[in-house]
């Protein structure tokens, strides 16, 4: 069992970094977590959960350099979370000499954009789940609301209307 300070230590964040993932993973985390003398505990699961949210492009390290050509692509978030893929090495519109890249290379980096592309589509369930959540949050929000607006109708307005 891990608490919340020990989670942070290993993963190297902030402890409220882990308490809002706590709140954004809860559908993940559900039968998890645990509360011991009033501490928040969670099991490796939910470690292993954890961890996998706070991976970064920068973590699945994309840079790599090769010993016979220098094979550097860069990805890169733009404000916009739009990843822009550039070769640092090579110019695509130089036509004078071809670049030797090594196919061995190249599905080294067609792996690793795949692991990146894996982490995404968690990332996206996830929040598709939050947002499933959230709708039905809302809706029952609603559903009580008119329910208390009617009983405030009955109750009050009635009574004033027919005084």
């Amino acid at each position: 069992m891990y608490k919340i300070k020990e989670i942070a230590s290993l993963i190297g964040v902030e402890t409220i970094e882990i308490h809002k993932k706590l709140l954004t993973l809860s559908n993940e985390l559900k039968g998890h977590t645990f509360k011991e003398n009033g501490v928040i505990v969670v099991d490796d699961k939910a470690l292993n959960i954890i961890e996998k949210s706070f991976i970064k492009i920068s973590d699945l390290d994309v840079n790599p350099t090769s010993d016979k050509n220098e094979l550097n692509f860069n990805i890169n978030d733009n404000m916009y979370g739009d990843f822009v893929i550039e070769d640092s090495q090579h110019d695509l519109n130089d036509k004078d000499e071809p670049s030797e890249v090594s196919i061995d290379d190249l599905q080294g980096e067609i792996n690793k954009l795949k692991k990146y592309l894996m982490v995404l589509d968690d990332e996206i369930n996830r929040e598709r789940e939050n947002l499933q959540q959230n709708a039905r949050l809302l809706s029952e929000s609603t559903h009580k609301l008119k329910v208390i607006e009617k009983e405030f109708y009955n109750k009050v307005v009635r009574r004033w209307l027919y005084v």
